[in-house]
Order: C-alpha cells, then structure tokens, then sequence
C-alpha cells in the first residue's frame, strides 16, 4: 500500500505476478493496455474490486477499501 503511493509509476510486474494482474482486469471486466502497467494502475483496479468507485473527485483508495 505504502509503496502504491510512494511510487506510484513503478512497474506493477516487480510487485504483482502476471497472473494476479490479469485476474484484476477479468474481474473487473476490462481490456488490458498493451503498454507496461503502473502499480498505481492496478492498485486502483484490486480496489474496485472492493468498492471503489474511481471517480475523478475520489481520490486514491485507502487501506480500508484494499
């Protein structure tokens, strides 16, 4: 989570397996980029997972929501 906010830009790959990544784009029925994923990215998509919304005001989701 720390790490998700201190360097949001780091490749998701050093953090998340492929699979793990994946699974939170089918879950959340999207299309997968094609460009190297942040951790920011997937981060926000585990937490809409949890009920998130990810609107524009919502700001980035917090440890209660992961």
């Amino acid at each position: 989570m720390r790490t998700g906010r201190i360097c949001p830009d780091l490749n998701a790959s050093l953090i998340f397996d492929d699979d793990e990544i994946k699974a939170t784009y089918v879950l959340n029925k999207k299309t997968r980029p094609p460009t190297r994923l942040s951790l920011n990215e997937v981060l926000r998509h585990v937490a809409m997972l949890g009920g998130f919304l990810a609107r524009k005001g919502d700001g980035e989701p917090g440890v209660k929501t992961l």
